[in-house]
C-alpha cells in the first residue's frame, strides 16, 4: 500500500513537471517598455465660501437687497510649460450644503488673463424644504478638446456666480459652498 502511494506521487508529480515544462508561454515583448506611461494625479482647493441671509436681506428693513453672490479665483499655475504639456484631464467637484427655502442658480466661468470666459458650467442647488441641509453636488470632467481650449486660454481664473431664486418665503438660511479640481498629469 505504501509503495503503491508512492508510486502514485511520484507519478503526479513527473506529470506535474512535464506539464509545467510543456505549457504554451506567450513571449515577452521588450519593445512595449516604451509604450510605458506614467500618471500622477493631485487635488487642489479652489473656491469656498459660506453666506446666510444677510448677503441679501437688508438687516434693517428685512427687504431682498440682492439677489447676486459672486467670488473669483486666480489659479497660477496652469500656464506653467510643464503643466501646459503634460496635463491630461482636469476633473471638478463642486458642493454646496443649503438650508435657505430658496433654490440657487449656480455658474462657474473659466476665464483667461483678460477675464473672457473659455468654458461654463451652469447648474441649479436645490432649495430646503424644511430648514435641513440639503447637498447638491456637481462632476465636471475637462478633457481632450475642452482641455485644450483651457489650454489656449490659458485658463488661470475661475469665478463663481450664485443667483437667489426668490420664492416669496423669507431669506433665511446658509449657504456652504467648496470645490475641488483633480488634474491628472502624464510624467515624462
Amino acid at each position: 500500500m505504501k509503495k503503491r502511494l508512492h508510486r502514485l506521487v511520484a507519478t503526479g508529480l513527473f506529470i506535474s513537471i512535464i506539464t509545467v515544462c510543456t505549457s504554451c508561454v506567450k513571449d515577452i515583448d521588450l519593445d512595449q517598455a516604451e509604450e510605458f506611461e506614467l500618471y500622477t494625479s493631485q487635488d487642489i482647493d479652489l473656491i469656498h465660501f459660506s453666506i446666510a441671509q444677510n448677503t441679501f436681506v437688508n438687516e434693517n428693513t428685512g427687504n431682498l437687497e440682492t439677489a447676486f453672490f459672486s467670488e473669483k479665483s486666480v489659479i497660477d499655475f496652469f500656464d506653467e510649460d510643464f503643466f501646459q504639456s503634460n496635463l491630461k484631464e482636469i476633473r471638478f467637484l463642486f458642493g454646496a450644503e443649503n438650508t435657505f427655502s430658496q433654490s440657487f442658480f449656480c455658474r462657474i466661468r473659466f476665464l483667461d488673463p483678460q477675464d473672457q470666459q473659455l468654458y461654463a458650467v451652469d447648474f441649479s442647488i436645490e432649495g430646503s424644504v424644511d430648514g435641513s441641509t440639503v447637498l447638491t453636488e456637481k462632476e465636471v470632467l475637462i478633457k481632450d478638446s475642452d482641455l485644450e481650449l483651457l489650454k489656449s486660454g490659458p485658463f488661470n481664473k475661475i469665478e463663481l456666480s450664485v443667483e437667489l431664486i426668490d420664492n416669496g418665503l423669507p431669506v433665511e438660511g446658509s449657504l456652504d459652498f467648496k470645490s475641488t479640481a483633480l488634474y491628472t498629469l502624464k510624467l515624462p
